[in-house]
């Protein structure tokens, strides 16, 4: 992916979407748009191609707005061979230090929130992969039964690149193997996902802080998990 992104994209003038040998292509000013490694930036459905379209406004309007799925699609570009098993041990990494198994204990009521809202996650993925995978309160390494690692990656590797390039951009979001493939399942809609993500943070803003910078913050994470959750809707 280019380092520049912004500045790269912030000189061009006219940027449109064009169907080519009924494939999508990005072009700028009448040419192909082509990565600093030359390879041409190509659409892969009408979902990403409807996201890019809005995101490339809000970037005219507004030059600090985060290119994520042009930057998503360049990756693309540059990686043919999408090295998916690196990404997927990136997965399997991310369960032995899963967000949702870690729980505080105080204060009470948080860790209540937690046990409900997480619990319901992981016991919704346990039903499906029939997996169990331990939890803690405590400042500890869990580690978990490779049995359990071992069911995640068979499914893993069923998927195609494109979904586990989306899908580890999710996860690098959430913090959160679990999460990431609910997404993939729809089980839960965008919200609870992003709520699960955010729980702590909401929490303390809602008891607590009351902050309106902090709300702030916290509805740009949502619109930006959003996004790539709506990617992976599509595929």
């Amino acid at each position: 992916m280019n380092k520049n992104i912004n500045n790269y994209i912030s000189s061009l003038e006219s940027i449109k979407i064009a169907v080519e040998n009924k494939v999508y292509k990005l072009f700028i000013n009448g040419k192909p748009f082509l990565t600093h490694s030359k390879n041409q930036v190509q659409i892969p459905n009408s979902i990403f191609k409807k996201e890019l379209e809005n995101e490339l406004l809000s970037y005219k309007k507004n030059k600090n707005h985060n290119l994520l799925v042009l930057s998503l699609l360049i990756k693309l570009a540059d990686n043919k061979k999408i090295n998916s098993e690196e990404l997927i041990n990136d997965f399997l990494n991310y369960l032995e230090t899963d967000l949702l198994f870690y729980y505080v204990t105080t204060p009470a009521n948080l860790a209540k929130v937690q046990r409900e809202n997480w619990g319901k996650k992981i016991q919704a993925f346990d039903d499906i992969f029939q997996t169990s995978w331990e939890t803690t309160s405590e400042i500890q390494y869990l580690k978990q039964d490779q049995k359990n690692i071992t069911i995640i990656r068979n499914y893993l590797n069923k998927k195609q690149p494109i979904d586990i390039l989306v899908m580890h951009s999710i996860l690098k979001k959430t913090g959160s193997s679990i999460l990431t493939i609910l997404s993939t399942l729809k089980l839960f809609n965008h919200n609870q996902i992003w709520e699960a993500t955010y729980l702590e943070e909401l929490w303390y803003n809602k008891f607590q802080y009351n902050d309106t910078s902090r709300s702030m913050e916290l509805q740009e994470k949502k619109v930006e998990l959003d996004v790539y959750l709506r990617l992976l809707d599509s595929l």
